[in-house]
């Protein structure tokens, strides 16, 4: 894929906050679908390429926090 010429290529602990914790809980659906970016370990092995272009899942706030 081509992307554009103005774009930086980073590492993720470049751009991102990396931190180890716990997925909130899946039955809790006001912990999903927020404005949150979520990726995890098994995401990014899952890469065919060295780009993540948007992250799989969104949690919100709540879920964050908690």
């Amino acid at each position: 894929m081509n992307y554009p010429d103005n774009w930086q290529y980073l590492s993720i602990k470049e751009c991102c906050s990396v931190v180890s914790g716990s997925t909130p809980k899946r039955n809790k659906p006001e912990y999903w679908d927020g404005e949150i970016d979520w990726v995890t370990p098994k995401d990014l092995s899952n890469l065919d390429i060295p780009v993540l272009e948007e992250a799989p899942e969104k949690i919100t706030e709540l879920g964050y926090k908690r």
